[in-house]
């Protein structure tokens, strides 16, 4: 594998001097514990994970109780990412919400630690080999879910974060936009509405529909976008049932039409 080394993040580069080269090599536990990092798993009230460190050794400590192998990762890699750029801080405790997408359009040291995590989980120099020239939408961002073993809700993310394309990967609860990343081709004024559509599959799946994944469809682009001109274009979009009456929706904006100028 052949790789510009300059163009590696700082969390990249931890990877690469483990000899990670594809995603079956990643192990946060082995590196954790090259850091002077002790790992635990057990149940946790009150939070998702917890570093304690003392100058050259730390332990971190991952709920296990009710919690996906996908948001388990995460968590560790966020704490990795801690021992790594915030020593000292002796005693860190991270909730769900310091680990949430919302967190990451913030500033802090939160979203830097998301940062750095998200590259650990799902590293650039090897996500974008696998999605380059696949469609946007979430059957793509499966395949990263399954090769990285990560949530759906990070590799949909890292997707939206490589494409080259107008695009958006959001969340919506049964009231509110939960969350939303965007990736750096869309327009300036492209606002994705904060209530569902009722013509959305989105919708039917956090009002109850039995509907655990939609197959990618086109829609008017109105439905999603409030935009100045989504009433005249398109959207290519995909959604996923999450737990807890959520729904993840991968979208993409089609170009505008030109319209054929009439001969005389």
């Amino acid at each position: 594998m052949r790789i510009d080394l300059s163009k590696l993040t700082e969390a990249e580069r931890l990877l690469w001097e483990h000899g990670v080269t594809s995603p079956k090599h990643i192990d946060l536990d082995a590196i954790a514990s090259a850091l002077g990092v002790k790992v635990v798993y057990r149940p946790l009230c009150g939070c998702e994970a917890r570093l304690v460190g003392d100058h050259e050794r730390a332990i971190i400590t991952i709920n296990n109780r009710d919690v996906t192998q996908g948001r388990q990762l995460f968590s560790l890699a966020h704490e990795i990412a801690h021992w790594r750029n915030d020593r000292h801080l002796r005693l860190v405790t991270c909730v769900q919400d310091d680990m949430s997408p919302k967190t990451m359009e913030a500033k802090g040291i939160e979203s830097a630690a998301n940062d750095f995590a998200s590259q650990l989980v799902l590293p650039n120099y090897l996500t974008a080999p696998i999605v380059d020239g696949l469609p946007f939408n979430l059957d793509t961002a499966a395949k990263l879910k399954y090769a990285f073993r990560c949530s759906m809700t990070a590799a949909a993310i890292r997707m939206a974060r490589l494409s080259r394309g107008a695009v958006a990967v959001f969340c919506h609860t049964r009231t509110s936009r939960a969350w939303i990343t965007k990736g750096l081709q869309l327009p300036m004024d492209l606002n994705v509405v904060r209530v569902l559509h009722h013509e959305t599959d989105a919708f039917a799946m956090v009002f109850g529909s039995g509907l655990q994944i939609s197959r990618p469809k086109v829609e008017p682009a109105n439905r999603w976008l409030g935009m100045h001109e989504a009433f005249r274009r398109e959207v290519s979009v995909q959604s996923m049932k999450l737990p807890g009456d959520r729904v993840l929706t991968a979208l993409e904006l089609h170009p505008e039409k030109k319209h054929a100028t009439k001969r005389r």
